[in-house]
């Protein structure tokens, strides 16, 4: 009796098998509305990092804005939202849970992004998150990622760097307050609406979502698999660190 080799297991299971079940399975919401939480509440249920990086963020003069909850497919994903009216950065950190019976000992994934959004529309993100965006990239976003070993503070260093060197001809936009969530709703749409032009998401929704056509589930599932996704992390890693040193150089 042959013996199918471990790796071709892997390989049919990642590549074949994976965008099968992404397909009938993920769908992106037509419409996206955050649960606004109680802060003080929230804040006393989370662990020692985000404390830390919540600290950070009230000690560099940015306000608390308030909590959101927002829940695609499996994914539990709460955006703790600062504002600095000063620098004219939003900060954000970000917490994605797997929720499912199978999935209580994951941990959690908390990361931190700084971003400013110009009157041109375009946008500057820096992230410290290690999980990359396994839909189509957005021309008009650049975004560069640096390790989890930069904390907010480091974090927010590097981005008035980028912002000074890349961005200095651009005019921010002001955030209105009582509008923060909408705004990462809207940037939220335009990506669901990118991700429909370039085909990987159907334009038609089914109880008011959005399935994925074939291509999309195809190059979300591998942008998701060994070793796609770490050859894309560290392209990622290798152009944010290329283009700090060339500020760095240049300053």
């Amino acid at each position: 009796m042959t013996t199918i080799h471990p790796l071709i297991i892997l390989f049919l299971g990642q590549f074949i098998i994976g965008p099968v079940i992404i397909y009938f399975y993920f769908k992106f919401p037509s419409k996206y509305h955050f649960e606004l939480l109680d802060i003080e509440k929230f804040l006393k249920e989370q662990p020692k990092i985000f404390k830390t990086y919540h600290t950070q963020a009230l000690e560099s003069s940015f306000k608390h804005v308030g909590v959101g909850k927002l829940i695609m497919n499996n994914i539990e994903g709460y955006s703790s939202l600062y504002y600095s009216d000063e620098k004219k950065i939003v900060a954000s950190i970000e917490i994605a849970k797997v929720v499912s019976k199978k999935s209580q000992n994951i941990p959690a994934k908390i990361q931190i992004e700084f971003s400013q959004i110009y009157s041109n529309g375009s946008i500057l993100t820096i992230t410290n998150g290690k999980s990359i965006s396994i839909t189509s990239k957005i021309a008009y976003e650049d975004k560069f990622r640096f390790s989890q070993k930069y904390d907010f503070n480091k974090l927010l260093f590097i981005t008035n760097k980028f912002i000074k060197k890349y961005k200095f001809n651009l005019i921010p936009q002001n955030l209105i307050a009582g509008r923060e969530f909408q705004l990462v709703e809207d940037f939220m749409k335009k990506e669901l609406q990118h991700n429909i032009k370039m085909g990987w998401v159907s334009p038609k929704s089914r109880a008011e979502k959005h399935p994925l056509t074939i291509k999309g589930a195809i190059f979300m599932t591998w942008k998701q698999c060994f070793p796609v996704n770490s050859i894309l992390y560290m392209l990622e890693l290798r152009k944010s660190m290329t283009a700090l040193k060339n500020i760095t150089n240049n300053s």
